[in-house]
């Protein structure tokens, strides 16, 4: 059995900006993770995702619940078809 996590870009220290996938026991089913770890709104940041589809927020800890500055995707961000990570 592989790991359950697939590494996309651990390297982004300009930006302290982690993202990964976290795949499921079904390979198809997986998460992609981007973690932002400081307080700057970083707008149009790509990365390389396994699939061209469109990918829905599922948790955004940026949400004003969390006492973040509230910036979102409601809508579901559609991959490229540009080769990325």
């Amino acid at each position: 059995m592989g790991t359950n996590r697939d590494e996309i870009d651990f390297q982004d220290e300009k930006s302290s900006i982690v993202s990964f996938r976290r795949i499921a026991l079904d390979p198809e089913d997986f998460l992609v993770v981007v973690a932002n770890y400081t307080p700057v709104t970083r707008t149009g940041y790509r990365i390389g995702v396994p699939e061209a589809a469109g990918y829905s927020e599922v948790l955004n800890t940026d949400a004003v619940k969390y006492g973040g500055g509230g910036m979102a995707n409601a809508d579901p961000v559609s991959a490229d078809p540009v080769p990325l990570h």
